[in-house]
């Protein structure tokens, strides 16, 4: 487990559940991880298969949708507590809403950062990602210029290009297995119409890669949501603007406990 708090450091009795998206790992969530861990909650950030601190097995179908949800399912149940609140960003989000509809009645609170539209995974035609490993390989540092350039907005709090990085960093045969593997036809706009746990969205304005159309139809999809626009930032919201989007989670969380 890359981040996994402390019990007798957070006495809460609130687990929140941090799940990154493709490319990305635990450290996409720091600021909102030294936040709330510092406000007492208890914090399960676990990194998907083949992203961050994870192994990285070379056969594809190891990083199938239905892998990596069998996996944040079990996480989920490992170290669920009396309440959980999970926060997920954009591919995250699929399995926030998988496990919001499976284990629902043992969640409290969901969040979904950058998420999009509640549609199914579906298979794709050939595309890049069907490219052999080794040509993928050799074209990486152009798709991570190209997915830093829309992910970021210039009028973000970033510093750095360390920073930056960390949001998109991935071996290509696990890229490619994942972006390959994003089959779920469960998830459609019935099945997130069935979901009832109360849901905050959080859409960057300036977003390069989500629409702010589909948010609103997730939005108009989720029986119990509130859409948050912020101005001025991308894709990688919780990067940056850490300090709003900690705000908008922490008072969403301690409506729940009112």
């Amino acid at each position: 487990m890359p981040w996994l708090s402390e019990e007798d450091v957070s006495p809460s009795d609130t687990v929140l559940f941090f799940l990154h998206g493709v490319g990305g790992s635990y450290e996409v969530w720091m600021a909102q991880i030294d936040y709330f861990a510092a406000s007492g909650y208890q914090i399960v950030a676990p990194d998907l298969l083949g992203h961050g601190q994870s192994s990285a097995p070379e056969m594809g179908s190891a990083y199938h949708f239905r892998e990596h949800a069998r996996d944040m399912t079990a996480i989920f149940e490992r170290y669920c507590g009396k309440r959980n609140v999970v926060i997920g960003h954009s591919y995250g989000c699929t399995f926030c809403t998988l496990l919001a509809h499976e284990q629902g009645l043992r969640m409290s609170r969901l969040v979904m950062v950058s998420g999009g539209a509640p549609s199914p995974l579906e298979p794709q035609p050939c595309h890049i990602f069907c490219l052999p490993v080794c040509l993928l390989d050799c074209i990486s540092p152009m798709l991570v210029k190209c997915f830093l350039r829309r992910a970021f907005s210039t009028k973000g709090q970033l510093s750095t290009v360390e920073d930056m990085h960390k949001s998109f960093n991935v071996p290509a045969h696990v890229l490619r297995g994942t972006m390959v593997g994003q089959v779920w036809h469960e998830g459609d706009e019935d099945y997130h119409t069935e979901i009832e746990v109360p849901t905050l969205l959080i859409h960057g304005r300036q977003d390069g890669l989500v629409p702010l159309q589909d948010e609103y139809g997730m939005e108009e999809a989720l029986p119990y949501c509130h859409l948050e626009v912020i101005e001025d930032v991308s894709h990688m919201v919780m990067m940056e603007c850490p300090d709003k989007v900690n705000q908008l989670i922490h008072d969403f969380i301690l409506q729940d406990s009112e």
